[in-house]
């Protein structure tokens, strides 16, 4: 029986597709390329709901992580600090710790996120928001500071990097649109 030979490439609208070619002549690049035969789970009219689905679902994974946790918590500043007898200097040092956190967990986002499944992304959105009540019932600002940092890491995973990976993947046009749509 003839050979089977199985390529990937880009068609013209730049989805993959599958080549397959039944051929005992070898290889793909030995010969003309057979027209492409596009992967019908690819087809872009069919998941265009789905795609703009997923960018507000992570605008949605945005606003319920990087507002909240870097915006909102700002107006819990002063009346934690009054009840955990600190300054408020002492008690917003949480911001820059939240950053602090989101650049040591950066370097490791681009390597570990592949190898991530979906729930674990809904792991590290679970643990930042643990993370926030536990803050609530904390007397120390050192906990604070150790949140802070916690959060930071998680939101290198499930926000700044998560989202464009996503919608890339999504869109081969209007790609910067959507990542835009999703931060707006």
């Amino acid at each position: 029986p003839p050979a089977h030979h199985q390529s990937r490439a880009r068609g013209d609208d730049g989805h993959l597709a599958l080549l397959v070619c039944r051929d005992a002549r070898g290889p793909l690049s030995d010969r003309k390329r057979a027209p492409f035969r596009k992967d019908p789970s690819m087809d872009i009219k069919k998941n265009n709901r789905r795609a703009w689905l997923t960018v507000l679902g992570c605008g949605m994974l945005i606003s319920g992580s990087v507002t909240f946790y870097t915006v909102v918590i700002g107006n819990f500043f002063v009346p934690a600090a009054a009840a955990l007898g600190s300054d408020y200097s002492n008690i917003s040092l949480y911001s820059t710790l939240v950053y602090i956190g989101i650049a040591c967990g950066l370097p490791f986002v681009g390597n570990w996120l592949p190898k991530i499944p979906p729930i674990g992304i809904a792991v590290f959105a679970a643990l930042q928001s643990i993370v926030v009540a536990v803050l609530s019932f904390s007397q120390s600002v050192v906990w604070w500071w150790i949140g802070g940092w916690l959060i930071g890491v998680g939101m290198a995973f499930t926000s700044i990097v998560f989202v464009s990976t996503v919608l890339t993947n999504w869109f081969s046009k209007k790609t910067g649109f959507a990542i835009g749509l999703a931060w707006a």
